[in-house]
């Protein structure tokens, strides 16, 4: 019985050899693998007084983490740094983009604060940084422009998108105050709706004719199909729908807001009254624009509002006609205030009818609520079906929704 046991011991004494030995082996293996990639990530110099972090990979150089020495007021990004051509800006010093989406951080190194935190202020959310630089330049080479790559640089007035780059990030502009015009490329495929948040000088995006993804028209930029409007391409106090418009994109005017919209006659799709834009059949509300005080007065010619309308400006107070007669979920989506006492008055007697996947959200919550004299019952009804819980206040003269 020994015996045998001693030759059991042996054999599992030789496995565990065996594989202690493999182990090691792959351990110095990864080591060497991740010393390799390591060895192409170096520091590198961009001119006086400027340096960046770089990685060398098949297909070029990305860059990351520049550093200034002292004021610099203009930076060029060269074409080439040792012999390979400069793909990348603010992009991981790994091989994949994505690793990027995690670092929240821009071009030099500086780090930003989630956009989930809402009790930040811009300047909390984007401190600023590299306060002296004015002007990049960067070169055709570059595809690639990571999230945030130019976020708090609040004195940054010029610079040129690279005729190879293919998407606009989120927050690639974030706060660059300064800002007043961008020229995207004919090869642009996506633009985030976040790229210029908080870009408060901002008075023209252009986009180069050619473009298949994006068209410039008139006020607007749409999308390839010419029937959907995307965002505003200017700062103007009216902007004008085009003829071939027939959708809106929510948050068509995020950044860019006007203080009056009005549609072309010869749109046969759609119409406008009092800053709303409408489908001429069914009366179904696509786009609004809220007054100097903050307000949305719906029209009394719109019938439905749908669950996909783009708004601009900030809403304090919304007043809906009683000509409304549905209501689809999600149509508040994108109706931010500037406070936390957003009022909705309904101006009908009768509660209009609620439609949709989830009706609830029809109804809304977290928001003030007035009703006619005589009417509040019917919408009490309406909101207990949905278990909806309404609390008056006196101070407000209007229901609080929970």
């Amino acid at each position: 019985m020994r015996k045998k046991l001693a030759g059991i011991s042996a054999s599992v004494l030789l496995v565990c050899i065996c594989f202690m030995g493999m182990y090691l082996t792959c351990t110095c293996s990864n080591a060497e693998e991740i010393k390799g990639k390591l060895d192409n990530v170096k520091i590198v110099k961009l001119g006086d007084g400027i340096t960046a972090q770089a990685s060398f990979d098949d297909i070029g150089v990305s860059l990351k983490k520049i550093n200034l020495s002292k004021k610099c007021k203009k930076i060029v990004i060269p074409e080439k740094i040792e012999g390979k051509p400069v793909v990348r800006l603010a992009s991981s010093v790994t091989d994949s983009e994505s690793d990027l989406d995690d670092e929240m951080t821009n071009l030099f190194g500086k780090e930003f604060e989630p956009a989930e935190d809402g009790d930040l202020s811009v300047e909390e959310r984007f401190p600023a940084n590299n306060v002296f630089v004015k002007e990049i330049v960067l070169p055709d080479t570059v595809s690639y422009i990571g999230k945030r790559c130019f976020a708090g640089l609040i004195n940054l007035k010029k610079v040129n998108i690279p005729l190879n780059t293919k998407s606009i990030e989120e927050e690639t502009f974030a706060r660059c105050e300064k800002l007043k015009q961008i020229t995207l490329p004919k090869k642009i495929e996506k633009i985030d709706k976040t790229a210029f948040v908080y870009c408060k000088s901002l008075e023209k995006i252009h986009v180069k004719k050619g473009n298949k993804n994006f068209i410039e028209k008139g006020d607007f930029i749409l999308r390839g199909d010419k029937k959907t409007a995307f965002m505003l391409s200017r700062r103007k106090k009216c902007v004008v729908v085009p003829e071939s418009v027939k959708y809106f994109d929510r948050g068509t005017f995020d950044e860019l807001t006007a203080q009056k919209i009005v549609v072309s006659k010869k749109n046969k799709i759609l119409s406008s009254d009092n800053n709303c834009v409408y489908k001429k059949k069914g009366k179904v509300l696509v786009a609004a624009i809220s007054s100097n005080k903050k307000k949305f007065v719906i029209s009394s010619k719109v019938r439905v509002l749908s669950g996909t309308i783009a708004w601009g400006g900030f809403a304090r107070k919304v007043i809906l006609p009683s000509t409304i007669k549905k209501i689809c979920g999600n149509w508040k989506w994108g109706l931010y205030s500037d406070n936390n006492n957003q009022l909705i008055v309904f101006k009908g007697n009768n509660p209009p009818k609620v439609s949709g996947a989830n009706p609830k959200n029809a109804l809304l919550s977290q928001v003030y609520l007035r009703f006619n004299k005589g009417a509040e019952g019917k919408y009490k009804k309406l909101y207990k079906k949905y278990h909806i819980k309404l609390i008056w206040s006196k101070s407000k003269k209007a229901y609080y929704c929970i």
